[in-house]
């Protein structure tokens, strides 16, 4: 049984940069997403990312590693605040990708969390709803 994923959230966010101010009218939202925090955008009133670990909740997956950069200023922070009051069925760390050097290398930053079980991966800027994560469980 699956019961880790990883979810991939060091990228740069380079194709969202062009005209962001017509569309991020939060000043910590923008900040976040010119750093390349682009799972930071809010959709109502949660930030993105939070739909996916949402899903992961429902789909009976316990155990989630965050793939983020060392210079990253929201998740860590956001998650070591918030994730155990609004996901406690899950248990939510993180690796570091230190140099971006393309999704295969962000998976191996997330080599001793994954050890030898079987996981899930995600990108951390696609919503895959419960359903669709329930058919790759099952």
């Amino acid at each position: 049984m699956v019961e880790k994923a990883v979810i991939l959230a060091a990228g740069s966010a380079s194709r969202m940069q062009k005209n962001l101010e017509r569309y991020v009218k939060n000043a910590d939202e923008l900040d976040a997403v010119r750093r390349g925090e682009k799972m930071a955008l809010r959709f109502e009133n949660f930030p993105f990312l939070d739909y996916q670990l949402l899903n992961l909740a429902t789909s009976g997956i316990h155990r989630v590693n965050i793939v983020i950069r060392p210079d990253e200023e929201f998740f860590r922070p956001y998650y070591d605040a918030y994730g155990a009051l609004l996901f406690p069925e899950i248990e939510i760390s993180f690796s570091y990708q230190h140099t971006a050097d393309g999704t295969a290398h962000a998976l191996y930053a997330a080599r001793e969390f994954i050890g030898d079980t079987r996981f899930i991966l995600l990108n951390g800027d696609n919503n895959y709803s419960a359903n669709a994560i329930g058919m790759l469980l099952h």
